[in-house]
C-alpha cells in the first residue's frame, strides 16, 4: 500500500535521475526548467499567513495564492534535492514548511 501524500516512489525517482544523468528528453529539459524557476530559487522567501481562506473560485483569497506558491516552492526543492543530493535544497523545503 502506498501513502496518499506521497507522489513519487523511489523507483520513479530513481529512473527520472538516471534519465536526467544520461541527458536524455524530455527529463533533461523538464528538470533545467525546473531548477530555474523562481520557485527553485534557494532565495525564495515563503509568505505564511496565520489564517488561509480560500473561497470558491479563490473569492475571498486570503493567503490562497501564497499558500500554493510555497507548497509549490517546498515540493520543488524536494524534488531537486531527491534527484541531485543537494542538501541546501532539502534544508531550503524544510524552512518553507515549518515557517
Amino acid at each position: 500500500m502506498r501513502h496518499p501524500g506521497i507522489l513519487h516512489s523511489t523507483e520513479e525517482l530513481g529512473f527520472v535521475k538516471e534519465q536526467i544523468s544520461a541527458g536524455k528528453q524530455p527529463g533533461k529539459n523538464a528538470f533545467v526548467r525546473m531548477q530555474s524557476s523562481t520557485l527553485a530559487s534557494l532565495s525564495y522567501t515563503p509568505k505564511p499567513f496565520q489564517i488561509v481562506e480560500c473561497g470558491s473560485y479563490n473569492n475571498p483569497n486570503q493567503g490562497c495564492n501564497e499558500f500554493n506558491d510555497d507548497a509549490a516552492s517546498a515540493y520543488t526543492h524536494s524534488l531537486i534535492w531527491a534527484l541531485t543530493g543537494k542538501q541546501e535544497h532539502a534544508d531550503k523545503a524544510r524552512s518553507i514548511i515549518t515557517s
